[in-house]
């Protein structure tokens, strides 16, 4: 564990109807080659600070991006996933209690060897934006829809999407996961098997 690089610590929430996620900033919206507004969607998370334990910077993430701490799921099955999105086991006690997976990208800007570990839980209280633009509750199989193709705001919730601005979200832009988020629908496509890990089914 002592060798592992990890910068990063996010959470798959877990609602009664399906998932929590966050809208990313305003400042970090781009417009696609087409010319739509694209919002980055990805899990509640952030990058570690130096001297932080990795769920210190959890619980300080949460509570800066939807007001409320979480609560950590205990039962791992913990894997990794590498830059080109193969999942394997991770051996037990080579990642810190509570870990899902580990998962290194290849995103420009990313630092090589570099790892985010993603943790699976649920909210404590009212979740709510805290410095995000929006919040969004998706049932599971409206998340998996952005495997396939990615859908705008007012599509969103018109599928029974939930979504709690602090910035008004175009209705015309586009959500596209991101982050932690894009490595889950990678990781559904893939190896299901794993992803049911995270779901708590063994």
């Amino acid at each position: 564990m002592s060798d592992l690089l990890i910068i990063g610590a996010a959470i798959v929430l877990k609602e009664k109807n399906g998932f929590l996620f966050e809208l990313q900033k305003r400042a970090k919206w781009k417009h696609a080659p087409d010319g739509v507004l694209e919002a980055g969607m990805s899990c509640i998370g952030g990058t570690v600070e130096e001297g932080e334990s990795l769920e210190d910077a959890l619980q300080r993430e949460a509570m800066e991006e939807i007001g409320c701490s979480v609560a950590v799921d205990r039962s791992t099955h913990p894997f990794s996933i590498d830059p080109e999105g193969n999942a394997s086991p991770l051996p037990p006690g080579s990642v810190p209690a509570g870990v899902q997976f580990l998962w290194e990208g290849n995103d420009p800007g990313f630092v090589p060897g570099a790892k985010v570990a993603v943790y699976a839980g649920h909210a404590i209280g009212r979740a709510a934006p805290g410095d995000l633009s929006a919040i969004a509750t998706l049932k599971p199989e409206l998340f998996y829809e952005l495997a396939r193709e990615s859908f705008t705001v007012e599509r969103l919730e018109a599928q029974g999407g939930i979504l709690k601005e602090r910035v008004r979200v175009p209705r015309s832009a586009r959500v596209k996961p991101v982050g932690t988020a894009a490595r889950l629908l990678e990781l559904q496509r893939r190896n299901p098997e794993f992803f049911q890990r995270i779901l708590g089914v063994s």
